[in-house]
């Protein structure tokens, strides 16, 4: 458990900007920087939901003034 992302981020889009693929990147990059952030300390599967949330929703807002339903997968796999 060393507390890293050991697969890249992936935002899958279904007919909401699947479009516009530099906001999907912008979205994978600021995900991947708020969860670096966020193993820094001790957390749970909630808050990695709640962070992906929270930054995807208004990220998406400030693009798009539209408000997506934002549903976070996390995988957790201990070899």
């Amino acid at each position: 458990k060393t507390g890293k992302i050991i697969v890249p981020v992936k935002c899958i889009t279904k007919a909401f900007i699947s479009d516009d693929a530099h906001i999907v990147r912008r979205i994978e990059e600021i995900v991947t920087t708020s969860l670096d952030e966020l193993m820094q300390k001790k957390t749970n599967f909630s808050g990695i939901k709640n962070t992906i949330k929270k930054v995807v929703e208004t990220y998406v807002m400030r693009k798009t003034e539209r408000k997506p339903l934002i549903v976070p997968v996390v995988m957790d796999i201990v070899c």
